[in-house]
Parts: structure tokens; C-alpha cells; sequence
């Protein structure tokens, strides 16, 4: 349960954040964006007034006054216009205001003036010019030496792209500052802001998710403490009520067992006082849980304590670092590890021995004891539950007295399943002289 909790305050919690946030540059990007193209199209929009402006004073004006006709707009526009260029429609440049570089961004925008500068059709006196010089002009019927017709002076308005093609078309070129068409500060942080602001959320979440994830411990750490206690004040109550009963019987069948006649009845009292004895091992590691003594911290040399250790047993590999010293209480270290050996030894098959390596890490010494068995399943944690025992003569005692003298000694202690088989259970105490 707790791993599932952890995985929800570490993972989701950022995980939602990161959506969240991810969805707030975008609606952010999306709305500079509409932005962005609002004040484009509001520019272009100021560029066409500007063209259609001086588009009206050229006809009223004609080219030749286009200098005049440009300027007026010119000084009018606003402060986004730095310049403007009139080209004929061969492109040859009649007008030039202002600042007209090429590192400036500009609009081009196509204005008609008619064909001789001015808007409309030939005027009544343009025509009867023009229809003069037809009839007075020599050449065949149907043709005149003056080309087509509604030409004026050297121009042609038809035919070729010298001729009709073009004739009163003109390019006004509008040239605009820097800053134009640009949405003011104020608007262009608001991407900026969405992505601060999402990975602020991200980052508030992680916090949230550690700080939820913390709580959730120090709450199941203060009701597994309430339990213990609880558990050992009942415990320690029963088993001082027990052991006065459970001597008496054990002396009487003491008794009983150097007065008995018969091998049989003797047999029996034997099995009883075992039994008897068992009780009082069990209420003693009651004790021992209700009430762990506290410790008496010293140097101690792990070689040699593990030397003792593993005295008498052929199915005890060890191996330590040379001089590898811990500052813990030796009875406390002696009695972890004595119960470490013995379960390994009882889940190990019958040929495997069991294996205790110690190696510095840091500021700690960390003992390891390998073995081959089954394996701690699927909650390791489980096991240091009171009275949750893998073993059939077990009492569910051992591994929670463990940890509360590792505990007790400033270590910890855990188990954790062995790379190709069995279990590995991984004890921490202070090195002597405080580690490297």
C-alpha cells in the first residue's frame, strides 16, 4: 500500500502538473498567436488607408505632383511608416520619403490612376484631339500612322507591356519601423509567463508529491509505533503474569521427571520441560520486543566478532574489508546477526552455505547475509510485522527484535531478494571513527 502511495504522490501529482502545464503554453501560444495576427492585419489595414489616401491625392494632383501628393500622407502617417516609395509600372522609382533601407520590412500596395495619371476615361477635349489627327493624318482606311488609339504623345495604351499593359498602374512601397505591427510588452510576456508558470506548478508538485508522500510515512511510522507499543505493553504484561506459572510448572515437572520409575513417564516429562523452555524463550523475546535494553556503543572489530560467529559452522562463508571497525553494542550486534544466520540457515536447501560480507560505504559499514532459500516474497516488509513468521518453529519475533536493536544502535536494517535466488538481508551500523 505504501509503494502504491508513493507511486501516486511521486508520479501522478508531477505527471497532472506537467498536462496542466502543457496545456497552459499552449492556450498561451494560441492566444499571442491570435494576438499577434490581430495587430498585423490591423497594420495592413493602416498601410491600405495610407495607399488609398495618396492613391485619392494622385488623381486629384496628376503624377507630376506625386512629390506633394506623398508627402502631405507622409507627415500624417503614423509612427510606424518610416518611409514610402512610388514606382511607375516599369518600376522606375518617380518618389522617395523618409527611411527606406533594406533592413526594414515593407508593403507593397498596387495603385490605378488611369492612363494619363488620372482616373477615368479620356476627357471630351482628349477626344475630338484625337479624332483630328485621325482624319488629318495620311495612311490607308482603318489605319493611322498615330498607333491605337486614346494614345497621348509618346505612350501607347495598348498593346505591348509598354503600351495598355501598365498604363496608370503604380506601386506604392511602404516602408515600416521596427516596432511596427508589434503587440505591446505586456502581451508578448504571456508565453514567457505560461512557461514559468507551468514549470512552477511542475515544481509545486514534486514538493507536494514529497511532502504528501513524507506525511504518509511519518503517519504510518507513528501508527506502527502505536501498535508496537501497544503490542509490547500487552505483552510485557502477560508474560510477567506467565513466566511465575510457566517456572512453577517447569519445576514440577523437573521433579517429576527425576521421580519418575519408567523410561516412558521420564520421556514424557523431558518433552514437556522442552516445551516448557520454548514458552520461556518466547516470553523472553516478548520482553526483549516490549522493551529492547537499551544499548552500550563501542568500537568493535568485525573480523573478529564475525570469527566467533561463525565458529562451528561449516555452512558459514564470511569475508570483510581488513580492520573494518563499527561503534555499536557487540551483545545487540552479535544477537542481530546470531538471528540473521539462523533464518538463513533454515530457508537455505541442505547443501548451500550462507555468505556475510561487510564493506564500508560512506560513513557506514554494511553487513549482507546471502543465502539461497525461496526468497523474502513479495512484501519483504512484512516479515518484520510481529508474529508473521516464514519458518514453522518460528515465533515471529526474531527479525522485528532485529531491527529494533539495529535501530537502536543509529543502523537499519532491511531484506531484499538475492540475484539468482534467495534472500539478502542488509544491516547498516556507523563505522568506527565516522567513515570516510
Amino acid at each position: 500500500m505504501k509503494e502504491q502511495w508513493e507511486f501516486r504522490a511521486t508520479f501522478w501529482l508531477p505527471a497532472a502538473a506537467a498536462v496542466a502545464g502543457i496545456a497552459m503554453v499552449a492556450l498561451a501560444t494560441v492566444a499571442l498567436h491570435a494576438v499577434r495576427q490581430r495587430y498585423q492585419l490591423a497594420l495592413d489595414g493602416r498601410v491600405l488607408g495610407l495607399a488609398h489616401r495618396v492613391e485619392s491625392l494622385l488623381r486629384e494632383r496628376a503624377v507630376e505632383n506625386a512629390a506633394s501628393s506623398l508627402d502631405e500622407p507622409f507627415r500624417e502617417a503614423s509612427p510606424e511608416v518610416a518611409g514610402m516609395v512610388l514606382h511607375d509600372s516599369r518600376g522606375i522609382e518617380l518618389v522617395r520619403l523618409g527611411r527606406t533601407d533594406g533592413t526594414l520590412r515593407s508593403r507593397k500596395v498596387t495603385i490605378f490612376l488611369g492612363p494619363h495619371g488620372r482616373g477615368g476615361p479620356p476627357s471630351s477635349e482628349e477626344r475630338s484631339q484625337r479624332l483630328r489627327q485621325l482624319r488629318n493624318a495620311p495612311g490607308t482606311a482603318g489605319s493611322s500612322g498615330l498607333g491605337p488609339p486614346w494614345a497621348r504623345g509618346d505612350a501607347s495604351r495598348t498593346g505591348t507591356t509598354d503600351g495598355r499593359a501598365g498604363r496608370g498602374r503604380y506601386v506604392l512601397e511602404v516602408f515600416l519601423a521596427p516596432h511596427a505591427g508589434r503587440p505591446p510588452l505586456a502581451t508578448r510576456l504571456i508565453l514567457p509567463a505560461a512557461v514559468a508558470g507551468s514549470l512552477a506548478l511542475v515544481a509545486l508538485a514534486l514538493v507536494a508529491g514529497r511532502l504528501l508522500d513524507r506525511q504518509r510515512e511519518l503517519v504510518l511510522q507513528e501508527a506502527q509505533q502505536r501498535r508496537s507499543e501497544a503490542l509490547g505493553r500487552a505483552g510485557a504484561g502477560l508474560a510477567h503474569q506467565l513466566r511465575t506459572p510457566l517456572a512453577t510448572i517447569k519445576g514440577s515437572l523437573q521433579m517429576i521427571a527425576e521421580e519418575a520409575t519408567g523410561e516412558r513417564p521420564a520421556r514424557r516429562a523431558r518433552a514437556a520441560i522442552a516445551q516448557a523452555e520454548r514458552m520461556e524463550r518466547m516470553l523472553g523475546l516478548l520482553l526483549d520486543y516490549a522493551r529492547p535494553p537499551e544499548p552500550e556503543p563501542e568500537e568493535v572489530e568485525v573480523a573478529g566478532l564475525l570469527d566467533e560467529l561463525a565458529t562451528g559452522r561449516d555452512d558459514v562463508r564470511t569475508g570483510v574489508t581488513p580492520g573494518l571497525r563499527v561503534v555499536a553494542d557487540r551483545e545487540h550486534l552479535l544477537q542481530i546477526l546470531e538471528n540473521l544466520v539462523d533464518n538463513a540457515l533454515a530457508a537455505s536447501p541442505g547443501d548451500a552455505s550462507v555468505e556475510i560480507t561487510v564493506r564500508p560505504e560512506g560513513r557506514l559499514a554494511v553487513f549482507v547475509v546471502a543465502d539461497r532459500g525461496p526468497g523474502p516474497g513479495e512484501d519483504p516488509e512484512e516479515l518484520f510485522e510481529p508474529y508473521v513468521t516464514g519458518r514453522a518453529d518460528g515465533t515471529g519475533l526474531g527479525l522485528p527484535i532485529a531491527r529494533n536493536l539495529a535501530e537502536g544502535n543509529g543502523g537499519s536494517l532491511e531484506l531484499r531478494p538475492r540475484t539468482g535466488g534467495g534472500t539478502e538481508a542488509i544491516l547498516r551500523l556507523p563505522l568506527a571513527g565516522g567513515g570516510a
